[in-house]
């Protein structure tokens, strides 16, 4: 998912109110207890602090292409009811007073990871009927961006992903807007002459990928035949079971 706004889709803001008016609805809707006034809406609040984090951690928010992908829906089925759970843990050690019981809260969360997960996708066919577009700037060598510009045509994907190429010298060119995606390869950035560029857009926010992690998910699977190989061990994270016996 890292805390980082889809290219096309919700912020992590939005992601949070999503979250918070999920919770907050469905909880009310599964809660039968009446605890002191506060408690619940401060429990609603934590938890959806809760599901951001845990869902950061799994990686939720690192897909690139919106559509939605089983290991996607796994993620918030697994994080969502942690989550609620946690919280609701807490409140008892803590304050002594439950805001709702634990079959009720798992019983939530289920219909907060349905509502979560098509909000993410409802918001990109807004972003498509507005004709909104998802800008890739290409720090690549010559090879690589035709790979990309193949990758990307034969995902059906063309008609939402612009890809500009960068110029040799490394700088952006003066008329992006700044939320544009730069796409690199470790072999290409070692021939670029101005990293300060990477470093200014790294710190106002704006995404920077590896080639390498972009074309797994437009094919759906690690080529081990890969020049740049190295980038895939680099940047992997742990998988849990589920993951792993979901990919097998």
């Amino acid at each position: 998912m890292n805390l980082i706004a889809p290219k096309i889709g919700f912020g992590k803001e939005e992601n949070f109110l999503v979250l918070v008016a999920g919770w907050f609805l469905f909880g009310s809707l599964f809660q039968s207890l009446r605890p002191p006034p506060g408690i619940f809406p401060a429990w609603v609040l934590l938890t959806s602090a809760f599901s951001i984090i845990t869902l950061s951690a799994i990686g939720y928010f690192q897909r690139y292409t919106p559509q939605p992908e089983l290991s996607g829906v796994l993620s918030l089925f697994l994080a969502l009811p942690f989550s609620a759970v946690y919280s609701k843990w807490l409140f008892v050690l803590v304050a002594h007073a439950p805001p709702i019981r634990y079959l009720e809260a798992l019983r939530a969360s289920v219909w907060v990871a349905l509502v979560f997960e098509s909000s993410q996708w409802l918001i990109f066919r807004a972003h498509r009927a507005l004709g909104r577009r998802w800008d890739l700037v290409a720090y690549l060598f010559p090879e690589d961006l035709t790979t990309l510009k193949t990758e990307v045509e034969r995902s059906d994907s063309s008609w939402w992903i612009n890809i500009h190429p960068a110029s040799a010298a490394g700088n952006v060119r003066p008329d992006f807007s700044g939320h544009e995606t730069l796409v690199i390869s470790r072999g290409a950035a070692r021939d670029l002459n101005n990293y300060s560029e990477f470093v200014t857009a790294h710190l106002r926010g704006q995404r920077i990928i590896d080639v390498g992690q972009l074309l797994k998910e437009f094919r759906g699977r690690v080529d081990l035949h890969n020049s740049d190989a190295w980038t895939f061990l680099l940047g992997s994270t742990y998988q849990s079971f589920p993951i792993r016996f979901i990919s097998t």
